[in-house]
């Protein structure tokens, strides 16, 4: 406790400016909007004072009570030593919270035809893409294909709250970077569903056109490399 209590000012310091930075830029009724379905959980967001510059997420469920999701952030500070953050770290937010509304699709026991389905060329995709997913923490075909899912959701939003043409393109670049390389063709596939919204209703519903994309990218992907041989 006293330790806690010798750090207060700079905790108080750390959480004005993510507030005064990040949080009044945040919009999360975008994402009832996006995916089409009220959030089941509650969302939170804590600095990880302690933990160093890595963001994640975590979850948690007390039984009878809603869902608990956290947005863990990376510590960030100045040449002074003080806490820092800007709308920069805006992303990275958006990034952890669009995990709640993504990953569920590729539950087993939830949604068994959709894991059958896509399992063969998401593996695929992992395997062409190991090496670097494996510098990510990355190590199955499902985290690759709900990180791609998420990323590009991320972009989406950038894309609706409009953002800079500038800030959208280094975003984008990135991910390609990291060699999520389908990232342009699945933004533009995301952004097709938001124009036709009315017509699927939800996100879960369109989840069989994602699927679709990337039975075909990586399909595509194969004939270029056979054509190599």
């Amino acid at each position: 406790m006293n330790f806690f209590l010798a750090h207060k000012d700079l905790y108080e310091k750390g959480i004005k400016s993510y507030e005064d930075n990040v949080i009044s830029h945040f919009d999360v009724d975008w994402y009832a909007d996006f995916y089409g379905n009220e959030p089941q959980e509650t969302f939170s967001v804590i600095i990880g004072f302690c933990n160093g510059g890595g963001n994640y997420g975590a979850d948690r469920q007390i039984k009878g009570h809603k869902k608990e999701v956290f947005a863990i952030v990376g510590y960030y500070v100045n040449k002074e030593g003080m806490p820092m953050y800007s709308k920069e770290y805006l992303p990275t937010l958006i990034h952890e919270f669009n995990h709640s509304f993504i990953n569920h699709f590729l539950d087993e026991n939830k949604y068994p035809d959709y894991v059958k389905e896509l399992e063969p060329a998401a593996t695929d995709l992992f395997n062409s893409s190991r090496w670097s997913m494996a510098k990510q923490a990355y190590g199955n075909w499902k985290t690759v294909i709900n990180e791609s899912l998420v990323r590009a959701a991320v972009i989406c939003y950038m894309l609706d709250k409009d953002y800079k043409p500038e800030e959208i393109k280094n975003e984008l670049l990135e991910q390609v970077q990291r060699n999520f390389r389908w990232m342009p063709e699945l933004v533009s596939l995301l952004r097709k569903y938001e124009k036709r919204q009315a017509k699927y209703g939800s996100f879960e519903n369109f989840y069989p056109d994602v699927i679709r994309f990337f039975k075909e990218y990586s399909q595509k992907e194969n004939e270029r490399l056979d054509v190599l041989k």
